[in-house]
This record gives structure tokens, C-alpha cells and sequence, in this order.
């Protein structure tokens, strides 16, 4: 083999090392940061009236992932827009039975089942 081919053939081994070990490392570095979430609180248990007039609550999402936001019907600022946000995203979370997305009212005086 031409002496002149060697440091060529020892740069491009050392250079997919390199990548090959890099890759490794961020592909595992990626897999121990999704890992479980720490448990920061609990959910004090609840029951809530829905828009339908039934009974709602912790019970029934138990064993789901399920995000909730506040808000109340009268509201004029950023509550239409998370309102939109959240539809978006029980659309787009609508096939995964396990992931639920709630809404609750600040003001169940005003926002009743009629309202909702």
C-alpha cells in the first residue's frame, strides 16, 4: 500500500471513532433526560360539574397524562387564546386515549354548565 494513503486511512478512522463515540454519548445523554419527571406535587382530590352537567373529577383521570388551565367565560384577554391553544391541542392528542386536556373555571358563579 502507498506510504503516502496511510495517514489518510488513520484521519478518516479516527474521525468516524470520533462521531461513533459523540453519537453514542448524545444518544444516551438524550435517553437519561427522558426519564421519569420528578414528582413535585400532588393534586388535592376534586370533583367539578362539567359542561354536560355531570360529575367530574381526579378520579377520572386517573392513570391519564392530563394538563388543565384556568379560566372564566367573561374573560376578555389571553383566555380565548388559551382556550383556542387547548382545543388545538386535545385535537391533536385526540387519538391517545391515555392524554386529556381540562379546562376549569375561576368563576362557576357565572360559568355554569348552560354557559360552558
Amino acid at each position: 500500500m502507498n506510504k503516502n494513503l496511510w495517514p489518510i486511512l488513520i484521519s478518516v478512522a479516527i474521525c468516524l471513532s470520533a462521531a461513533f463515540f459523540a453519537f453514542t454519548f448524545v444518544r444516551e445523554l438524550g435517553m437519561a433526560r427522558a426519564g421519569a419527571l420528578p414528582k413535585i406535587n400532588q393534586v388535592s382530590d376534586f370533583v367539578f360539574t362539567d359542561e354536560n352537567g355531570q360529575s367530574f373529577g381526579l378520579q377520572d383521570l386517573q392513570g391519564k397524562i392530563w394538563a388543565a388551565d384556568f379560566f372564566f367565560t367573561s374573560c376578555g384577554g389571553i383566555c380565548p387564546m388559551m382556550t383556542k391553544h387547548m382545543s388545538e391541542l386535545a385535537r391533536t392528542f385526540d387519538q391517545i386515549p391515555d392524554v386529556t386536556f381540562v379546562s376549569i373555571t375561576v368563576n362557576p358563579e357565572n360559568d355554569s354548565s348552560s354557559v360552558l
